[in-house]
């Protein structure tokens, strides 16, 4: 059975986590995390990727509609070394999520669930979709 693939939709407050099924086939919601200065996340990473039996861990970049490198997009590389150094059994791999944020926020609205609700709902949707780019862009390349 293959290793599932985990993708988190970064930012400095949350990550959203999401994870595929067995297969890698679909693309599941999982959790939120709270990156604090204090606590950093490493070691709820860790006991993820070990639960699922992760080997790829997909980080979403944050391209502007142009396509060029957003205002965030220093501070997720700078992330990415980190999870480098601290998850180094993991592949870490980056795909554009480009509107993955705003997709989750249509798909919760249609959903009738306000945006001041969608707090804590909407970064693992957006993993989620991160996820789907990223077994889509596999299936391409095949």
């Amino acid at each position: 059975m293959p290793k599932r693939i985990l993708a988190i939709d970064w930012g400095e407050k949350r990550l959203g986590i999401a994870v595929t099924d067995p297969l890698n086939v679909i693309a599941q919601p999982l959790a939120v995390l709270h990156p604090k200065k204090t606590k950093p996340v490493w070691s709820e990473l860790r006991d993820l990727i070990k639960q699922y039996d992760v080997q790829t861990v997909v980080v979403g970049i944050p391209h502007r509609t142009d396509g060029k490198p957003g205002e965030t997009v220093e501070l997720v590389r700078h992330w990415i070394k980190e999870a480098q150094r601290e998850l180094p059994k993991s592949h870490i791999v980056e795909i554009d999520e480009r509107f993955t944020t705003k997709e989750a926020g249509r798909l919760l609205h249609e959903r009738g669930i306000t945006s001041k609700a969608q707090k804590g709902k909407l970064d693992p949707i957006a993993a989620a979709l991160i996820l789907e780019l990223f077994l889509q862009s596999q299936k391409t390349k095949s």
